[in-house]
């Protein structure tokens, strides 16, 4: 879009044409309660208009239109509310008082309030380009591979050795790291073991290359804390395509607003606001659509008019409300109604936060930050059990529920689910308290968490029961994987309450992903049958599935 002051000065240049149809409107308003003072359809129709007036005015330089558009909205409010007819007298006053809108209106006034430019300061910086650390021996091959990302726009380092790097990493963090296996001073696996346990080292995407092609070699990559894995000679297109789909999804989306409000210039308006901030806006004009509009849209914050045309923004969040989909969906009613009773009123119907038209851009944009920062930490609370950070239960379930619904996949990707439940669990909490139990669970979940790929799902399924979900992997690479972490698991020493330590081991079920399973539930049910096969032959041991045509 063009420059703030570009986008408000059409803005207002829109509002300016659209005056003698506005006030034509208020007047036939006026003419039909003339005609017939009960007449409810016209005394809503001018209370809408009046309403317009007064959310639109101060933003285009008319205060007065707003003061006046206030005081015919609210005395038509009052009537409405009380089911009382306006008299003679009433329609007279109302009738100068569109006539002194209409002389406002044709004032000289300045073309960009200062109100609205004190809105740019919120407009976002340019995204900066992401920073790729190349941690590569191999002269002609790094080369090759720096000039292939700076073609896509990135900006790239390179380190030739694993000393070398570790002093590039130390400082600021790459949003990706490229490394080889063979390095002349060291191993790329003990580089990003090292890596993944440095402060915020967990976050950015690590890539491994190597001449090495075994799928031992690539699993030992996994487990490492890399993400992906890529044999020399490497196809360029298959590494970047898969080392910016990892960044895009790491890189935080802007939020999606979406505003109910019937008036095209206010939701040209609110577009203007919320875009040059970095937001995703979509604006719904027909209350009639809202359902429609919240499932394509899938907004994470909803702006509510309160006067709407055939009923009430506090009824429709109030039915919103209802349903458990939008119980937690943050609402702010967006009006030029500032009396108490219309406060309350909109917190009684569920609302977030209640702000007055005309609204300072800077207030509404603050107002929404700090309500889609409540969500967000509403969100993790909810979806994260409290004792290991890792996902509930039935968050993982929403999650293995959208990786089936992406089941028709590329050969040679696949998904595996396993399921890993604690060995004698009940004994180590009977023995030593549920304290040293718990610090068993935060151990286990430590380990998952430091081992496997930021794209990896872990979840805490229920009690000492775990689940990942693994993609990018067959049966054999996630079987290896995971026997791996048994190893590790079953040799360390968790230190418990009163400076004893203990170790435990766990087994686990493993399922591959297919087309033949009928649902999620058929897929997490595979693998916690090889789960009960693993512990009817023992314990401590991997199981997989066996996979269905």
């Amino acid at each position: 879009m063009g420059s703030w002051d570009a986008q408000i000065a059409a803005l207002r240049e829109q509002f300016l044409q659209g005056v003698p149809e506005r006030i034509s409107g208020l007047r036939r308003s006026l003419e039909r309660l003339a005609a017939d003072p009960g007449n409810q359809g016209a005394l809503r129709d001018l209370l809408l208009s009046f309403h317009k007036l007064s959310g639109l005015g101060t933003t285009f330089g008319f205060p007065e239109v707003t003061r006046m558009g206030q005081i015919g909205e609210a005395e038509a409010g009052r009537l409405l509310q009380a089911s009382e007819l306006p008299g003679a007298q009433r329609i007279k006053e109302w009738s100068r008082l569109v006539d002194d809108i209409e002389g406002a209106l044709f004032q000289t006034v300045p073309a960009v309030p200062r109100a609205a430019e004190e809105a740019t300061d919120a407009a976002p910086r340019r995204e900066e380009p992401y920073k790729i650390v190349v941690v590569e021996d191999d002269e002609p091959f790094a080369t090759a591979l720096r000039e292939v990302l700076e073609q896509k726009g990135m900006t790239v380092a390179l380190a030739r050795g694993a000393k070398e790097a570790r002093s590039l990493l130390e400082g600021e963090l790459p949003d990706a790291v490229v490394t080889d296996i063979r390095l002349g001073d060291g191993s790329g696996f003990d580089l990003v073991r090292w890596f993944r346990l440095q402060p915020g080292g967990e976050t950015p995407v690590v890539l491994v290359v190597s001449v090495l092609s075994d799928f031992l070699d690539r699993v030992e990559a996994i487990h490492c804390g890399a993400d992906g894995y890529f044999a020399k000679p490497v196809r360029w297109e298959e590494l970047v395509k898969r080392l910016e789909g990892l960044l895009e999804r790491r890189r935080t989306q802007p939020p999606r607003i979406l505003s109910v409000e019937d008036d095209p210039l206010e939701g040209g308006l609110l577009a203007t606001i919320f875009e040059s901030a970095g937001y995703h806006f979509r604006l719904c004009d027909d209350p009639a659509r809202l359902e429609a509009e919240l499932a394509a849209f899938r907004p994470d914050l909803l702006l509510m008019d309160v006067l709407l045309p055939g009923l009430s923004g506090f009824s429709l969040v109030r039915y919103l409300r209802q349903s458990d989909a939008f119980t937690a969906l943050p609402v702010i009613f967006l009006t030029t109604q500032s009396q108490l009773r219309d406060q309350i009123q909109a917190l009684k119907a569920g609302g977030d936060a209640y702000l007055t038209k005309p609204v300072n851009p800077s207030l509404l944009l603050a107002t929404v930050s700090a309500q889609l920062e409540k969500a967000r930490q509403l969100s993790r609370l909810v979806d994260h059990d409290g004792l290991t950070g890792l996902l509930t239960h039935s968050a993982f379930f929403d999650r293995a529920a959208a990786v089936y619904s992406q089941r028709a996949r590329p050969r040679g990707r696949g998904a595996v689910l396993a399921m890993l439940d604690l060995d004698h669990f009940k004994e180590i909490n009977d023995r030593w308290g549920h304290l040293a139990g718990d610090r068993v669970l935060v151990s286990l979940a430590g380990l998952l968490r430091q081992r496997l790929r930021q794209s990896d799902v872990i979840g805490r399924y229920g009690g000492e029961e775990f689940a990942l979900i693994l993609e990018d992997l067959n049966g054999e690479e996630a079987l290896r994987l995971v026997r791996r972490l048994l190893e590790e698991f079953s040799a360390t020493a968790v230190s418990i309450p009163g400076g004893e330590t203990v170790q435990a081991t766990f087994s686990a079920g493993l399922a591959v992903l297919s087309r033949s399973l009928t649902g999620v539930d058929a897929w997490i049910q595979a693998a916690d049958e090889a789960l009960y096969a693993a512990k009817v032959q023992g314990r401590k041991r991997v199981t997989l599935a066996e996979e269905r045509p």
